[in-house]
């Protein structure tokens, strides 16, 4: 699959050595490192929303900052899809802005777009996810439970009850994750 986003000029124009927009970023544990750099031969990292804003698509969808791709070898990969979300109030993380781009990659991206390599049966998807990576309480020092009961009845715990998207046999639901989150093996 790599060598094939590779050689697609579509898919390797929107390579990225990292997943960072504004204040937040994706983290990768040092399994994923070659030294201080992500491992090109282990980590494929895709900004999508740079392919739906090119100057020669007309009236673009949205679609979410990025795909991040983990080759776990023989021929299985883990799929994390990404909205990075830089706001200081929860009401700025509207689902109706937010549900549309996470499935855009997975309707459009990945069923239409590049199906040939996406649908291949060569491959088989071990993990499906759907992050969404925000921090609208400037609470980056809590712990993971403390921010769960943080976001307890706000616009981010809606995305917990909603329909969750589907690709192969996997389904995923759009998860709010604190900033500088770490994919690791």
């Amino acid at each position: 699959m790599f060598e094939q986003i590779r050689q697609h000029p579509d898919l390797f124009g929107i390579e990225r050595g990292s997943c960072e927009e504004n204040s937040l970023c994706i983290a990768f544990c040092d399994l994923l490192k070659s030294g201080e750099e992500i491992d090109d031969k282990k980590v494929r990292i895709l900004k999508v929303d740079s392919y739906y804003r090119s100057s020669m698509m007309h009236n673009p969808p949205p679609a979410i900052d990025c795909m991040i791709i983990i080759n776990l070898g023989e021929n299985r990969f883990d799929f994390y899809l990404i909205e990075l979300r830089d706001v200081t109030v929860t009401k700025l993380v509207r689902p109706d802005d937010i549900v549309p781009k996470f499935k855009t990659v997975v309707e459009k991206f990945l069923l239409e777009d590049f199906s040939e390599i996406f649908l291949s049966s060569e491959y088989t998807i071990n993990r499906f996810e759907l992050w969404l990576v925000t921090d609208p309480f400037h609470a980056a020092s809590l712990t993971e439970e403390q921010y769960k009961k943080k976001i307890q009845g706000t616009v981010l715990d809606k995305f917990q009850a909603m329909k969750p998207l589907k690709f192969r046999d996997k389904i995923a639901m759009i998860k709010p994750k604190r900033p500088t989150p770490e994919i690791c093996l």
